[in-house]
């Protein structure tokens, strides 16, 4: 399987504190963004992608493309992974993607979300595939930002 060196929820998906904080923690060489709706949508795929350093490589994909290329045999890889919702890694997880933790960093309020710590907010549906998947073995923890204590989701719900 390919080399996973983060997965992070953050709605926004590839930012400016993505570029400059995480990726610079992480050192990764490939940047994929999993989503169906926003690998559905040419225009975004395309914004998404310009922002990119060329240094990276970078993907936008849906849940079925990842988990193919995922499960491919390792490389020198090290990919750090953006998706939107919980619900994307348990569908990965379900495809045999080995997803040992999950960085929660990123949900905006919306319609039937209530905050869960500072700018996270969540459903009572997200809350529940969070506990589902560190049931099954995801450590879920909350960190906004590098500089932030990471809080296991447990603690937060």
């Amino acid at each position: 399987m390919k080399n996973i060196v983060l997965v992070r929820i953050d709605d926004r998906l590839i930012h400016g504190q993505i570029m400059t904080q995480w990726s610079r923690l992480y050192s990764p060489t490939e940047i994929m963004v999993v989503d169906d709706e926003t690998c559905r949508d040419s225009f975004m795929t395309e914004v998404l992608l310009m922002a990119v350093p060329k240094e990276f490589k970078a993907v936008v994909a849906d849940v079925d493309r990842a988990a193919e290329y995922l499960l491919q045999e390792a490389g020198e890889e090290r990919i750090l992974m953006l998706v939107k919702v919980p619900e994307t890694v348990e569908a990965l997880v379900d495809r045999g993607v080995d997803i040992r933790a999950l960085n929660v960093g990123g949900m905006c309020k919306r319609a039937g979300r209530s905050t869960l710590y500072r700018n996270i907010s969540s459903s009572p549906a997200e809350n529940e595939t969070l506990l589902r998947l560190q049931k099954r073995g995801v450590r879920v923890y909350v960190q906004v930002v590098p500089e932030d204590k990471e809080m296991e989701i447990d603690k937060v719900l």
